[in-house]
């Protein structure tokens, strides 16, 4: 059954001019009057403080879902947290699980009440009532509710590959896929015309947003600077694969009148609808504990963001090398000698996207010959003292001509067929004599640190750049089928899509690039040199 959208242009949509001066529309939203839906937004407004806590699935009563979804796969993967429960052998073994997958495909992304329902009832709530004789009266609206479906879209697509992203919602049985590098060009777009609109409506009088608004409280000029930073987070997503379109996105966002995120500027959620639920799966049930490549890094650095990260156990962070073996000699001996994860209560924020990371995605472009505004070495040592600000670490001077290395990592209960050496010897100071890829490689090393807790995003970078250098699992139950230092590229899709999206996953198979398995490498992976 096709489901009914009415469908404006573009440039209505978008670019539609901002104007105080709200046009008469025609009574019947709930029994509201016109003055009723024009004064408070109700009719247009309603859906955004669920979409933005969406970006990261995690309500009051769903520890379990955000578990599945980030906490036993990419917060994984990517290096952070590591599991001391036994769950057999699974995502942290390179053995799928289906259930996690399915929560991951379905309960961030595109059951009913996710991000992308919920982008697609504003779409059309401001389709219905917002457009007044051919002009949109909540143009702002329209480019926060493009930038939040393709903050969530990059999330998923980042994970799978080819997503419903510019066909969502013409039909309910199912709709065609984008290929993944459809699908970046659509976000870019949207993120464009998104920073594109806000910049001109930061210009006039337009209807107030706060009310609607949890993270950044009405704030137009910060809703700009995060597309921006999301079309260069995703400009640096493509660098291998279309590095003509990524050099042209990148300085385009870069040198935009409102440009990119500033100290201040991190997606933070917090408040009413949403918790934090690391407290509860780590610290209450003790089942995610800090991982192994957080000691052996940062503790190697002797870093002061450790202790903000994860609780100490003794007078160090003790972290867990993913697939340990966790049934001998006892399954509860690895949790009394791991730390936890440093959230004191569930109404902790939980932080989504960090300021610092603007400055990182600044110098990886800086450092590719760019045009960025300012050179790698300082867009790099100003991330690394935004990241000590954002965790109240202090002045990171003196951390900023240190030569530390990462450090071995030792099994804490003496399990010594676990012990291994580190993986790299890179340091925070910066050296202009280094090559490029020693230069990145620093890059993403402060970029993984500053990006704490998302597993998403730092998970990506692994696969795009190989940095930072994480250990490879303790034990392999692939059979042989997934390589112990590559890992998962990608997940398969869920069984749902196959059985209610026959068509549509046959469309979005085709466009992969290889088999529909974790080792196909999505198109952005690309298997070579960074430079």
């Amino acid at each position: 059954m096709k489901r009914t959208i009415i469908t404006l242009s573009a440039g209505l949509l978008l670019l539609g001019s901002c104007t105080k001066n709200f046009k008469e529309i025609k009574d019947g939203y709930f029994g509201l009057t016109n003055e009723d839906v024009l004064q408070d937004n109700l009719a247009v407004g309603s859906s955004f403080p669920d979409m933005m806590r969406n970006v990261m699935y995690s309500p009051v009563g769903g520890e379990y879902i955000y578990q599945r979804t980030n906490s036993l796969s990419v917060d994984v993967w990517s290096g952070y947290t590591a599991w001391a429960t036994d769950f057999g052998l699974a995502h942290a073994n390179w053995v799928i699980n289906a259930d996690w997958n399915n929560h991951i495909w379905n309960n961030s992304f595109y059951n009913g009440g996710r991000i992308f329902s919920l982008w697609l009832d504003v779409k059309e709530a401001l389709e219905t009532y917002g457009v007044v004789d051919g002009e949109q009266q909540y143009p702002h609206f329209v480019a926060i509710n493009n930038i939040l479906k393709a903050f969530g879209a990059s999330r998923v697509a980042d994970v799978y590959g080819p997503i419903i992203y510019s066909h969502y919602g013409e039909e309910m049985t199912g709709s065609q896929f984008d290929s993944l590098q459809e699908a970046y060009n659509a976000m870019l777009v949207d993120l464009t015309n998104a920073a594109d609109t806000l910049d001109e409506c930061l210009k006039s009088d337009v209807a107030d947003f706060s009310g609607f608004d949890p993270v950044y409280k009405g704030d137009l000029a910060k809703w700009a600077r995060l597309a921006n930073t999301l079309r260069l987070r995703l400009a640096l997503r493509i660098v291998k694969a279309d590095p003509e379109k990524a050099k042209t996105q990148a300085e385009a966002a870069i040198n935009h009148p409102q440009g990119v995120m500033v100290k201040g500027d991190s997606y933070i959620m917090q408040g009413a609808g949403r918790i934090n639920p690391l407290y509860s799966i780590s610290v209450a049930w003790e089942d995610a504990h800090m991982n192994a490549n957080m000691q052996s890094i940062l503790g190697g650095y002797g870093d002061p963001r450790l202790p903000k990260f994860g609780n100490p156990v003794g007078d160090q962070v003790v972290g867990l090398r993913m697939g340990v073996d966790l049934t001998a000699p006892n399954p509860a001996d690895y949790k009394t000698k791991l730390s936890t994860v440093n959230v004191t209560s569930s109404a902790d924020p939980y932080v989504v996207m960090q300021d610092a990371e603007a400055r990182f995605l600044l110098a990886e472009a800086a450092l590719r010959g760019w045009n960025a505004g300012g050179t790698a070495k300082e867009f790099y040592e100003a991330g690394v003292q935004m990241s000590f600000d954002d965790w109240a670490a202090g002045s990171a001077a003196g951390y900023l001509t240190s030569t530390a290395t990462p450090a071995d990592w030792v099994d804490p209960i003496g399990a010594t067929k676990n012990d291994i050496a580190a993986m790299s010897d890179v340091t925070p100071t910066w050296d202009e004599a280094l090559s490029n890829e020693q230069k990145l490689e620093k890059i993403i090393t402060q970029k993984w640190i500053a990006g704490f807790p998302d597993g998403y995003n730092a998970w990506a970078e692994y696969r795009r750049t190989g940095y930072p250098k994480l250990f490879p699992t303790a034990s392999n139950g692939s059979g042989g089928t997934v390589d112990s230092n590559l890992g998962f590229r990608r997940l398969p899709y869920v069984q749902s899509v196959k059985e209610n999206n026959a068509a549509g996953y046959a469309d979005a198979a085709s466009k992969l690039g290889g088999p529909d398995d974790v080792t196909t490498r999505l198109w952005w992976d690309v298997d070579k040199g960074n430079f």
